[in-house]
């Protein structure tokens, strides 16, 4: 497992069959569509021409708006796509500087959480992806199979069998059959 798991082919095919994308949304950038806030604006205006008692509408719109615009074009936002950017080329360090600065910003940030514990991952630091992890929200975690064998792996790897094989335990009832589910399990055993 470990640095194995990615190039593991029963991994892969695993992935593909709960539906997982080539990029979680984790690691997808913040596509707010300024120019649908333009258009549904537009759109409003010229209801306003025809009706004249929707101009009533259009301050809340526009605060709304603003509202939006403003929080899209937020300082963690940014970092936060920066440390997107940091990560997919691969310079963790500046990556773990951008997230720690997110965190502080907002400390519930889950995408800083999965991607700081995905670098401590490929960092070997096991300890401290089950922190991280054990942060997330468990809907989140539930619907995320990298991460769920990414942590059964941790628990292997510092010693706590017994949460391993309980995640796996889960992901085989909730996946079905899976020979790397199995044969985990049976090492586990």
């Amino acid at each position: 497992m470990g640095k194995d798991l990615e190039n593991n082919k029963e991994f892969k095919e695993l992935k593909q069959v709960a539906g997982m994308s080539s990029k979680p949304f984790y690691l997808k950038k913040s596509k707010e569509n300024i120019r649908a806030l333009i258009v549904m604006g537009l759109m409003l205006i010229i209801m306003c021409i025809v009706t004249p008692y929707l101009l009533i509408v259009m301050p809340v719109y526009l605060v709304w708006s603003i509202i939006h615009f403003k929080k899209y074009k937020s300082e963690a936002n940014r970092l936060l796509e920066d440390a997107i950017n940091s990560y997919e080329v691969e310079k963790y360090d500046q990556c773990i500087e951008q997230l720690n600065k997110i965190l502080e910003i907002e400390p519930e940030n889950e995408k800083a959480k999965i991607i700081s514990a995905l670098i401590k991952y490929d960092k070997e630091e096991y300890e401290e992806v089950i922190q991280l992890l054990s942060k997330i929200s468990p809907k989140i975690l539930d619907n995320d199979l990298d991460l769920q064998i990414k942590l059964a792996d941790c628990y292997i790897r510092v010693g706590k069998n017994e949460n391993a094989k309980g995640l796996y335990e889960k992901l085989s009832r909730n996946i079905g059959k899976s020979d790397f589910i199995k044969e985990a399990i049976n090492k586990l055993e």
